[in-house]
């Protein structure tokens, strides 16, 4: 089976239905990814569609100071993928715990335009409007 899943994602990701894809992706992580070196195996030999899927994945279980560009590259990379908008939101969020409120600004504008009606965007948009309140008041000092 794990030569199968791998040679699946490396030749033939185009052909295979998304879910298809996630299901034989998770069962081959199920095997035993203690240690994510199956996840970071598997991400290697990854190629074209369904990949970001793989990539998302990678991002979650990445070190806290390894997250931002892991995602920074998810979305660089897929930007139009289905895992984009979730790099977007953790990138946002990132910004903001690092106190970075410019970046996170535009990074909150950027997923607006782009994510008008997901389960994330009021979230978005409450801290948007958190940051422009902080911001603008600091401008102006």
């Amino acid at each position: 089976m794990k030569t199968n899943i791998e040679e699946g994602v490396s030749k033939y990701s185009a052909s295979a239905r998304p879910e298809d894809y996630k299901r034989a992706v998770d069962a081959y992580l199920k095997l035993d990814d203690s240690s994510n070196t199956l996840l970071y195996s598997l991400f290697e030999k990854a190629k074209g569609k369904g990949k970001d899927y793989i990539w998302s994945l990678k991002c979650a279980k990445s070190a806290p100071d390894q997250k931002y560009a892991c995602y920074q590259d998810l979305y660089v990379n897929f930007p139009n993928g289905d895992y984009a908008e979730n790099a977007l939101y953790n990138l946002f969020f990132d910004r903001i715990a690092q106190k970075d409120y410019a970046n996170a600004r535009q990074i909150g504008k950027n997923y607006l335009a782009k994510y008008t009606k997901t389960k994330n965007t009021p979230t978005i948009m409450f801290w948007e409007g958190k940051i422009e309140q902080r911001y603008n008041s600091l401008e102006s000092i």
